[in-house]
């Protein structure tokens, strides 16, 4: 188990092609364990069956491990955390649901203490929210003919 409290945590939802992560995907997530980007708490894997029905699989947190990938919490992710992203998910669909906790930011405050600075918050913008604010700026900034 953990000695520290977690901060903040995301959900990674990959969509799958069979009922396991694909080597490709393990080793994708695998850089970024090992460049020190995020920890991986918890993997589940689930297939939307019916419009309210799923099924869930618990990964084996020994084979992720083997595969250098130890999940710190294992068991953390549960029935409700995949029935509400399932709900976007299409019927018959595979997903892996990955708890993640950015690892960057404990390691930034933990930086920062003794100095006169304090990290207080990280705020998260979607992609389409940050998209469309980039795509006006871009159109104000433009040359006009």
């Amino acid at each position: 188990m953990r000695s520290r409290a977690l901060g903040d945590l995301e959900i990674l939802v990959v969509r799958l092609s069979s009922d396991h992560p694909s080597p490709a995907t393990l080793e994708a997530l695998l850089r970024l364990v090992e460049a020190g980007a995020l920890q991986i708490l918890d993997v589940v894997v689930a297939r939307r069956r019916t419009t309210n029905g799923f099924d869930l699989t618990e990964v084996d947190a020994a084979q992720f491990a083997l595969a250098g990938l130890p999940l710190r919490v294992p068991g953390l992710l549960g029935s409700d955390d995949v029935r509400h992203v399932t709900r976007s998910v299409p019927l018959q669909t595979w997903v892996a649901l990955v708890l993640v906790e950015i690892a960057w930011v404990p390691r930034l405050r933990r930086d920062l203490l003794g100095t006169p600075d304090t990290l207080t918050e990280v705020r998260r913008i979607p992609a389409a929210v940050a998209n469309a604010a980039w795509t006006q700026a871009r159109r104000a900034t433009a040359p006009r003919s």
